[in-house]
């Protein structure tokens, strides 16, 4: 039965709600970013100053090199994302390929290493670092992407591999194909959704991670973007417009890698609920 009209005005109308909850700090963010240099903020919200300007971005680049960070940034976490999305899915094939009791207790591990606080790993981490010499080096900010950054993500493909049926890999086999073949023209095509989201989920992590940099670097040749945003908050503390300036800079990434796969998921969650529907 198709929907009254009243109750698609009524989803329609929650949906711009929700959506006016998430994007009204943005346009917050913008607005200040375009505010003119040396004005105070306004004490209420307006979509646009009475004078938009462009001069706040250009300051950004006399407190710091832009450009170096952003590329600094942009590198290290396009790195770790495929990274994590090869260790982190070969993991997950080998624990499902395992028998059914010996999947538990891998399952049972990453759980309990997935509860351990994350500063709780933090000086082993860096005694580590300094005893390999990559402190005030990339590999340590890399460091996490070779064991699959995190044991959620471990979990999320283990989840996708174990729902393919065992005939398929069983099929792969008789015709030829070894482990590593089954994983890479198998199980990843299969599941594609899942390193979607592991890889928008990384990219978000390593993006903006601030507290890596901090720790392990102590130059400023593999500066990222959030390092110099601290910077420039503790440099100009009531010069806001400059500093939400340098917040747009750093969202303009994942604001556009979202839009790009904004229409998969759309058509992911489309045929997902048809199939709910069918069933």
């Amino acid at each position: 039965m198709k929907p009254s009209l009243s109750s698609q005005i009524v989803r329609l109308a929650a949906r711009l709600l929700v959506a006016l909850f998430f994007v009204l700090p943005l346009i917050w963010v913008v607005s200040a970013a375009l505010h003119p240099p040396g004005v105070p903020l306004p004490r209420s919200l307006s979509l646009l100053p009475t004078a938009p300007s462009l001069a706040n971005f250009g300051r950004l680049s006399s407190y710091f090199p832009l450009g170096r960070l952003t590329f600094n940034s942009l590198w290290i976490t396009l790195t770790a994302v495929g990274l994590t999305l090869l260790t982190a899915s070969l993991v997950a094939f080998a624990i499902a390929l395992l028998p059914k009791r010996y999947q538990q207790r891998w399952v049972i591990l990453l759980l309990a290493l997935l509860m351990l606080p994350e500063i709780a790993l933090w000086p082993t981490r860096f005694l580590l670092y300094r005893l390999l010499g990559w402190l005030d080096t990339p590999l340590a900010l890399l460091a996490p992407a070779w064991i699959g950054t995190s044991p959620f993500f471990i979990l999320m493909y283990y989840r996708a591999f174990r729902r393919i049926p065992r005939e398929i890999y069983e099929t792969a086999r008789l015709d030829g194909a070894g482990i590593l073949q089954t994983w890479w023209r198998v199980a990843l095509p299969i599941a594609l959704p899942t390193s979607l989201a592991i890889g928008l989920l990384t990219f978000v992590l390593y993006w903006g991670d601030f507290l890596s940099p901090l720790l392990y670097l102590n130059s400023e040749r593999y500066a990222t973007l959030p390092i110099a945003l601290q910077s420039l908050q503790q440099l100009s503390r009531s010069d806001w417009a400059l500093l939400m300036a340098g917040v747009v800079v750093a969202l303009a990434v994942p604001v556009a890698l979202f839009l790009v796969f904004m229409p998969y998921f759309n058509r992911q969650s489309r045929s997902a609920f048809r199939r709910a529907q069918r069933t």
